[in-house]
């Protein structure tokens, strides 16, 4: 079944607009802009406003209003944007108020399936005027045509503009989105993005032309499609070289991409869950007590591993608070607290926890540290050597993005002369530790998530940390401002 998306020009995958930028040649920015303004408002007819603007910039020579269109940029994010929504096999295409001068170069440059606009009419290589074909009152009359001619249902089709002269269009498609709208669009339309990167629209695309099942928590999360495709590899020994190249593959990129030169690595087959009994097994003997850090469900988790281990959790904190720094020292303080548990962020309750300040008092006082960042490695920028973490549990399945099933543990390199004697068999890292050096692991490990888990990590290498972390953010906060103004508060203050 064909899907169709039908984007505005200018605003949405422009920035600027084109007229107001001849205009800056022209030397008449602010009357042009004026018409502009009132016509994207709604205050004067749109098409009236277009020909009124067209003819004070008459004259201008064909060079420079190529330039000028040439020179335009596309909005943030504009070719991932349209190169994902093709990769789901939807059809996209710009239906305009603007000019084939500039929507033509647009469909270019982006693979765009059409483009339709009006056109500005030369004469002996001069501006002389415009030849309207589209405005806001025909707009949705051209997404009815293409629709028709690809044979998608009103239903199957998503619109996204800005204008008031986007509004038909808006209400004729299964789905109208205002993209950073003007307050006319705002009280019109189903769904509001305010964002300066067009990415954000993806999830809404996803969810309403593809239609595939959500999961709407914080992990698992969907597998995509590359690391699926790499997971359906033929089982291989895991005592093969073919093994051994793809562990030792998977650690380097573990270490370049997070940051964790100073630290051994260890992939366990397990959840998360797993990797924090193992960290307290291997570094807190039975009858010692631990510093515990609860202010969610996963910190509590901790100090439920410590008590199942034998030893004594002292828990400091409150679900959905911040931490008593003076409280979290005076624990410190204590001559026969060995180790302190803390979870990054706290995935129960949305808090990020002030890791560095707590990992720098760990330091002072001489305690080992044990930090969860499953929920927050891959997503955020977290520098786990720069603060010097003893032992980081790293989750997948979260914003790694692989499936459940692996944990990954960093272990400071001089953190090791903490070990314990009593480790238990499976959770033996120093064990983990001596195979590793030979590309193995001591027991059979998920030899396809190992396979899914690679893959993960080359999609954040190409796409960067930073740029990751940027688009996580981006996420968060159109869905904090959408739930807004749902009327929802955030838990966490």
């Amino acid at each position: 079944m064909t899907k169709l998306l039908v984007l505005d020009m200018e605003g949405v995958l422009v920035d600027g607009e084109y007229l107001s930028e001849l205009a800056k040649v022209a030397g008449n920015y602010d009357a042009v802009e004026e018409i502009a303004k009132r016509s994207i408002e709604g205050k004067i007819d749109w098409k009236h406003g277009l020909k009124e603007r067209v003819s004070l910039l008459t004259g201008m020579k064909y060079e420079d209003c190529l330039r000028v269109a040439n020179n335009m940029k596309l909005v943030k994010g504009a070719k991932e944007f349209v190169d994902e929504v093709k990769n789901l096999g939807i059809k996209v295409g710009v239906i305009t108020g603007g000019f084939e001068i500039l929507a033509n170069r647009i469909k270019r440059q982006l693979g765009l399936d059409f483009a339709i606009a009006n056109k500005l009419v030369f004469k002996h290589n001069t501006l002389a005027g415009v030849e309207m074909r589209v405005s806001g009152d025909n707009k949705h009359e051209h997404l009815m045509k293409i629709a028709e001619e690809l044979g998608v249902a009103l239903e199957n089709v998503v619109a996204v503009g800005d204008g008031a002269n986007d509004l038909k269009m808006l209400r004729t498609a299964g789905l109208g989105i205002g993209f950073n709208a003007t307050e006319v669009v705002r009280r019109n339309v189903r769904v509001v993005v305010d964002a300066d990167d067009l990415r954000a629209l993806l999830p809404f695309i996803r969810v309403f032309l593809v239609r595939r099942k959500r999961l709407m928590i914080p992990g698992p999360t969907p597998i995509n499609e590359r690391i699926m495709r790499a997971m359906a590899t033929q089982v291989v020994s895991h005592r093969s070289a073919a093994f051994q190249e793809l562990l030792s593959n998977s650690v380097k990129l573990i270490k370049k991409i997070f940051n964790l030169s100073k630290y051994d690595i260890v992939i366990m087959t397990g959840s998360s869950t797993l990797g924090m009994e193992t960290a307290i097994k291997n570094f807190l003997r039975k009858g010692e007590k631990a510093l515990t850090l609860v202010n969610g469900e996963f910190g509590e988790r901790f100090a439920k591993i410590v008590e199942a281990a034998g030893a004594i959790p002292i828990r400091v904190g409150s679900w959905c608070e911040e931490f008593d720094m003076r409280e979290v020292e005076s624990a410190m303080k204590r001559r026969d607290v060995k180790l302190v548990t803390l979870v990054h962020n706290e995935t129960s309750t949305g808090m990020v926890n002030p890791t560095e300040k707590i990992v720098k008092l760990a330091k002072k006082y001489g305690k080992v540290t044990v930090v969860d960042f499953v929920s927050a490695i891959g997503g955020d920028e977290v520098d786990i050597q720069g603060i010097g973490v003893d032992i980081a549990i790293l989750g997948v399945q979260k914003a790694i993005g692989a499936p459940p099933g692996l944990v990954v543990l960093a272990i400071r390199k001089d953190a090791w002369k903490h070990l314990t004697d009593h480790r238990g068999f499976y959770t033996d890292l120093l064990l983990y530790k001596q195979y590793a050096e030979r590309g193995q692991t001591p027991f059979t490990p998920a030899i396809n998530l190992l396979y899914g888990l690679n893959e993960a990590l080359k999609i954040i290498e190409q796409e960067g940390v930073e740029n990751r972390a940027k688009r996580h953010k981006l996420f968060r906060n159109v869905v904090r401002r959408s739930l807004r103004k749902l009327g929802f508060e955030l838990l966490v203050r």
